[in-house]
């Protein structure tokens, strides 16, 4: 809906929250963790606010990408988001291949007449 710095907010508010209620111990110590979501949401702030939306995108893909293991379908509608289509396909036929697409009918940032979108739509089901 274009409200970037609430929804910033909302989620790092989340992710204090899943802190809190972390059942688990873990070797690194809370007062990390806290500094660890406050500066990765800083980031995202800092990147909307000199970059617009696209910063914004931009930087979660950034880190997804990073990721030890990315999630290829999230990283898929990353590159969607900034308009990297054939990256985004790319990316989207790999989470087929490996199994990990899920939702893919809830995601918004693919124009459903794209051929290759369709292709991939048919082979999960959704399109008969």
């Amino acid at each position: 809906m274009g409200e970037y710095l609430a929804a910033i907010q909302e989620y790092e508010q989340a992710d204090f929250r899943a802190l809190e209620n972390e059942a688990a111990p873990d070797t690194q110590p809370p007062f990390l963790k806290t500094e660890s979501i406050r500066e990765a949401h800083d980031g995202l702030r800092e990147a909307f606010g000199k970059h617009g939306p696209e910063g914004y995108w931009r930087k979660r893909l950034e880190r997804a990408a990073a990721a030890s293991t990315p999630d290829a379908h999230y990283v898929a509608t990353l590159f969607a988001r900034v308009e990297e289509m054939s990256v985004a396909y790319d990316w989207l036929a790999k989470a087929l291949e490996m199994r990990t697409l899920s939702g893919l009918c809830f995601d918004l940032c693919w124009d459903r007449r794209d051929r290759r979108f369709r292709e991939i739509a048919q082979q999960v089901g959704i399109l008969g």
